[in-house]
């Protein structure tokens, strides 16, 4: 997912941050109960951009918003190895 975003917005990819707690789990508990339930779980902050650079290529226009979820999407569906759908239709927000 950090790839494609990084890709697809010609972002510096800076890479996946773990940390892990005194007792050698995950520090945080979203991510270790979905661990200990075997479900795929993850935390995407995207809209922390610190680059005012890299802001404006992702968080400027609806259109560049959209793509954004797009590709989210496709990272999750690549993820799990489903089958996309041919045309992908963004959601029109004024709707």
């Amino acid at each position: 997912m950090v790839d494609s975003i990084a890709e697809n917005f010609k972002l510096l990819n800076r890479g996946v941050l773990t940390r892990v707690s005194r007792r050698h789990d995950d520090w945080y508990g979203i991510i270790r109960n979905g661990i200990a339930r075997d479900i795929p779980t993850i935390i995407l902050e995207q809209c922390f951009m610190d680059n005012p650079d890299d802001a404006f290529k992702v968080l400027s226009s609806e259109e560049k918003l959209y793509k954004l979820a797009e590709t989210n999407s496709l990272a999750i569906v690549n993820f799990f190895r489903l089958e996309p759908k041919k045309e992908f239709q963004t959601i029109n927000a004024s709707e």
